[in-house]
């Protein structure tokens, strides 16, 4: 450890430049650490999420026995399991923006891809690998740019128009017309997370005559038949994204290595980033992917343009205004409030875990346990509060009808059903004990208030995730009971007034209210508004 901090005030001008750009998780959201140990030897900088190693070389590395050394050093990382990546001092100040997209490629993405889908597949070596060379390129460095510009192709884009602009339809225009344009044996694999969006995709594929096999044929019933299906020759097939789920720890087989399959997700922020949406990923490793969503890429959906690409085409919330397709969006600001004073809160905490020199283990736990705006926005007492404004609010407005609440995580919009239930039934009975006392003239009023309280119905609707029951547990929520009404009732066509559901979104970075624009759409498209 003393070695490590001699070597950080020893540094040269091109480390220090390279840890600017890398620390704060500055390049795509990972985390670095320099001045790493490894045995006997210590890393210039190291991921720890890429298992990835970077290297300066200056002068001193240029001898041939400091060469023979850094090969040994490198030997035994790589046989830690470690890749190891090589820059020359010069080349990290005088070309650094090529520099930073070389490592890119190296870092995973949340889909275990390369950076941002740019880099290299899960299990593929990159080309050239191998230990580093005299010249002080890193294992891999030659050719590593080719192999990212060759998967880039593999994403194709998002496509976001707003809700209710009729997706399922623009699905069916582009696969028509990739098979008119492309030739090919293309097979279109058409992925959602729900049963009723699945079965209305698929009876409009049909409805045009886009697909003509029998629906047993091309939808998947079940895990095993969809690994059936995507191993033989079909132009379509329908699947929810649940179907590719596997034990804990088991890894989802590889099912074709064809490249002319061609993923369409729907609603993609929902379920392209967990373990599902790897197991898709392993399951088809050269397929491509494109997204279709009504959501747009605002603070916590960049993630959906990272892993699909830029947008293709866009039909926004305020086009759809313009076109009195939708009524517009009105917001109001309620309580609680939250304000963070500090803000460089980020910035100070990072330099204080610099010079406290912790070890991986030790600063990933003090990451999780001082999450601040997490645990501040989902506190038990804010959460009753905002409960308790949602019931009065719903139950006092003029206008009776559906209404949406969102939350930051599904465990948040499982304990807001239990308090949203709780001061429902509160206010029902406080509406009830005032029949004994109210006027002939008020009467009428109550009556048709606890009316509507009675029949009100209420259920939680979130997308299914790969162990959620234990993921949701650990943070106090019991999905269990509303797992099972999601899946034995369409949602979409019951007497729900209140949905409560659930739009990830980044809270650490000075993001916008957890009212987004897809609480609007979901609203503002249905016929009582």
């Amino acid at each position: 450890m003393e070695r490590a901090r001699e070597l950080r005030e020893k540094q040269t001008p091109a480390e220090a430049m390279l840890w600017e750009l890398l620390r704060n998780r500055q390049l795509l959201g990972f985390k670095f650490r320099r001045q790493h140990q490894f045995g006997d030897y210590i890393a210039d900088f190291y991921c720890h999420e890429a298992q990835l190693v970077i290297e300066c070389d200056g002068a001193v590395h240029e001898p041939n026995e400091q060469w023979h050394h850094d090969q040994n050093r490198d030997a035994y990382m790589i046989a830690q399991g470690l890749r190891v990546v090589r820059f020359s001092n010069d080349r990290i100040l005088n070309d650094t923006e090529n520099m930073l997209d070389e490592i890119a490629v190296y870092l995973p993405s949340p889909l275990g891809r390369g950076a941002g889908g740019e880099g290299l597949q899960s299990g593929i070596e990159p080309l050239n690998s191998g230990l580093p060379s005299p010249s002080g390129r890193g294992a891999g460095g030659e050719g590593a740019e080719h192999e990212g510009a060759k998967l880039e192709a593999t994403k194709l884009g998002v496509f976001w128009h707003t809700q209710g602009s009729g997706k399922s339809y623009s699905m069916v225009f582009f696969s028509q017309k990739i098979l008119r344009k492309l030739p090919g044996n293309w097979t279109f694999l058409i992925v959602t997370d729900r049963e009723d969006l699945d079965d209305q995709i698929y009876k409009n594929f049909a409805g045009v005559g886009a697909t003509t096999e029998p629906e047993t044929q091309v939808r998947a019933q079940r895990g095993e038949h969809l690994k059936q299906l995507l191993q033989e020759d079909h132009r379509y097939v329908f699947t929810l994204i649940q179907k590719f789920r596997t034990d804990r720890g088991k890894a989802y087989p590889k099912l074709s290595y064809r490249s002319d399959i061609i993923v369409i997700t729907d609603e993609a922020h929902r379920s392209q980033y967990d373990q599902l949406a790897l197991n898709m990923r392993n399951a088809l490793p050269n397929a491509a992917f494109i997204a279709f969503t009504g959501t747009p890429s605002m603070a916590g959906e960049e993630r959906t343009k990272e892993v699909f690409g830029d947008y293709i085409s866009v039909y926004n919330f305020k086009q759809s205004v313009d076109d009195h397709a939708t009524v517009p969006l009105f917001y109001e600001n309620r309580i609680p409030e939250l304000q963070l004073v500090n803000e460089e809160l980020n910035e100070d905490m990072a330099r204080v875990i610099e010079e406290a020199d912790l070890t991986e283990e030790q600063e990933e736990k003090l990451e999780r346990e001082f999450a601040r705006e997490y645990h501040l926005i989902t506190r038990d007492d804010r959460l009753e509060k905002v409960a308790e404004d949602i019931v009065r609010h719903f139950a006092g407005r003029g206008f009776q009808g559906k209404a949406m609440v969102i939350s930051i995580d599904k465990a948040a919009a499982v304990r807001m059903f239990d308090k949203v239930h709780k001061y429902w039934h509160k206010h029902q009975r406080e509406l009830e004990s005032k029949l004994s006392t109210c006027t002939e003239q008020e009467r009428g009023d109550l009556e048709s208030g606890i009316a509507i309280m009675r029949k009100t119905d209420m259920v939680v609707v979130v997308s299914q995730s790969q162990n959620e029951v234990e993921d949701l547990a650990e943070k106090g929520a019991n999905i269990v009971p509303h797992r099972k009404r999601m899946l034995k009732e369409d949602l979409d066509t019951s007497k729900i007034l209140v949905d409560l559901v659930v739009q990830v979104f980044t809270v650490g970075n000075n993001q916008e209210c957890p009212i987004t624009w897809k609480l609007a759409q979901n609203l503002l498209r249905e016929e009582n508004h």
